[in-house]
């Protein structure tokens, strides 16, 4: 390792280099916010960084977007960025992801992270991120913007047990937008258009306070609330803003519990009261389908126990009649009674995690190795 690249860090008193290059980091979304998230984080030689996008560089990304030029067009981002990134610092090792967080990404896998950056534009990966990021304690930073505003929160999960998680002040009008691209089976409408949110390369800039604040740069070490900052980048108006605890949270409800982490081969370790434990699944799984005009169910039973997130609302036309006539029943709780044959096989494919409360402990049944 070059000591003089580090040079000018090794004369600040609370900068500790040995300490960034010791990190382990996680980057989700490559557009403007997570190039850069990645420049910051190269530049400062934070030393192992994997990053997940499986979206593709279009013309318009380059106005906003430092490490993206023309020849980058058509390939995938975090490729891209992992590439460019890497040029920055030689020492920093940057992987790269092209799949979607909310199918791949565990809570086994992300428990080796120190910090968790959320660079998406969409509430889905940011549910999920916080659901994971809390139930594992590591720190989560979630990043926004539009044409004006720059808007950075921190969750401090890892110091702070009794902090508030995303959920807790995120407003019913989010939960209803959600709703709308999806149909009443809780499948995705393949009519629905999601509108794009103008932005320029000035509040994508401000993605270095969400680095600092994540990598509890100085003093901000002694952050003890989940806090937002708020950037009007045109007046330079600045607002600081620490969340309160929802006692109504569904995620934080669980906070004085104990964790305890299983991978889906060792289930073995649990032991279930009874076949009417309850157990909560990382996504709603179709549990019935069946067609209102002509009673065809045979023809789906092979969707029975499947990720609803995999398939969209043309799942409702009934292949034996043709009419969009088949009621579909979705759920993220289960009985043992339903489902332990398939913990025992493996067969939960589909699914990142499930969870089960018993006395003081939630245990987390993990896809992938601890």
């Amino acid at each position: 390792m070059n000591s003089n690249r580090y040079l000018r860090h090794s004369i600040i008193d609370w900068f500790d280099q040995d300490y960034m290059l010791n990190l382990n980091i996680l980057v989700v979304g490559a557009g403007a916010l997570g190039n850069e998230t990645i420049k910051n984080l190269a530049l400062l030689g934070c030393g192992n960084i994997d990053l997940y996008d499986f979206d593709t560089i279009e013309e318009h990304n380059l106005t906003r977007s430092v490490l993206f030029n023309e020849n980058d067009i058509g390939k995938n981002k975090a490729k891209i960025i992992s590439e460019k990134g890497k040029l920055l610092d030689p020492n920093v090792n940057i992987n790269y992801f092209t799949t979607d967080i909310t199918l791949s990404l565990t809570p086994a896998k992300i428990q080796k992270y120190d910090v968790v950056f959320c660079c998406v534009d969409n509430f889905e990966a940011r549910i999920y991120l916080n659901k994971i990021c809390f139930l594992m304690k590591i720190d989560l930073i979630n990043m926004g913007m539009d044409s004006r505003y720059q808007s950075t929160e921190l969750f401090p999960f890892s110091t702070e047990s009794n902090c508030s998680c995303y959920e807790c002040n995120l407003p019913y009008s989010v939960y209803d937008r959600l709703k709308k691209r999806y149909s009443c089976g809780g499948l995705k409408k393949l009519s629905f258009i999601e509108k794009k949110i103008p932005t320029t390369i000035i509040t994508s800039s401000m993605a270095a306070f969400g680095v600092s604040l994540g990598l509890r740069l100085g003093n901000n070490d002694n952050i003890h609330k989940s806090t937002k900052i708020f950037i009007d980048t045109i007046t330079s108006d600045m607002n600081k803003t620490y969340y309160d605890k929802n006692k109504n949270c569904p995620i934080c409800s669980t906070d004085s519990k104990k964790i305890k982490l299983l991978t889906f081969d060792k289930t073995s370790e649990l032991e279930f009261d009874n076949d009417d434990t309850t157990l909560t699944l990382s996504h709603s799984i179709i549990k019935n389908m069946e067609c209102k005009i002509c009673n065809e169910k045979e023809s789906f039973k092979n969707y029975h126990y499947k990720n609803a997130l995999m398939y969209d609302d043309s799942l409702t036309i009934c292949p034996k009649c043709n009419n969009q006539s088949v009621d579909i029943e979705v759920s993220d709780i289960i009985q043992i009674s339903e489902v332990k044959h398939l913990i025992k096989d493996n067969n939960f494919i589909d699914l990142t995690f499930i969870t089960y409360e018993v006395e003081d402990y939630i245990y987390i049944i993990s896809k992938g190795e601890k």
